[in-house]
């Protein structure tokens, strides 16, 4: 049999043994605990980071393909144009930029002549007046459509008007860029 005092020591261990290994059992759970969130914030900043960087190259793609969009448009509408002028069709020439403005996102569309001079626009404050008070010289000289970009929500497109042997004048469309609609992906159920 013990003894009250080895019954004493004995207590005295196991409370001893049973107070450090709590000790050390709410020393991992907090420090578990400290590691996660840590490992969490993480997590969130990278998330963030990849967010972003997915929403900078669907802007970019998206203004990449307007982009294409347009020079696509380009070639069969300057057709028209060249077809309308060749007949001295002026009306023709106002009722396709009158008709294309009507699309969604285009802003404005102008023709201008050899000589610099804006002889239609959907813009009619713009008729008659010389393209380089309204434009930059560069679009007058392409001598193929091109699409520079303004900003991240504009883009002209020039493009020159040819007949067989010279230049009929120079296509100029503005055309702004919708803004990227971001949604909150769909939880499957």
């Amino acid at each position: 049999m013990h003894t009250v005092k080895e019954e004493s020591c004995i207590y005295k261990f196991t409370v001893k043994h049973l107070l450090i290994s709590a000790q050390c059992v709410v020393g991992i759970i907090v420090f578990l605990f400290v590691w996660k969130t840590i490992s969490g914030n993480g997590l969130k900043k990278d998330a963030a980071a990849n967010e972003a960087a997915i929403k900078t190259q669907a802007k970019a793609k998206l203004i990449e393909n307007s982009q294409r969009q347009l020079k696509l448009l380009a070639k069969p509408y300057t057709w028209a144009v060249r077809t309308a002028l060749q007949q001295a069709n002026g009306s023709l020439v106002n009722e396709y930029a009158n008709d294309i403005v009507k699309e969604k996102n285009v802003v404005s569309v102008m023709l201008v002549d050899t000589k610099n001079i804006i002889i239609s626009s959907t813009n009619k404050k713009y008729e008659g007046k010389d393209y380089l008070t309204v434009g930059a010289a560069y679009y007058l000289s392409v001598d193929s459509a091109v699409v520079n970009k303004v900003n991240d929500s504009l883009l002209v497109l020039a493009s020159p008007v040819m007949s067989f042997n010279s230049k009929l004048g120079t296509l100029i469309f503005l055309y702004a860029v919708p803004p990227p609609v971001f949604t909150a992906p769909v939880k499957a159920d």
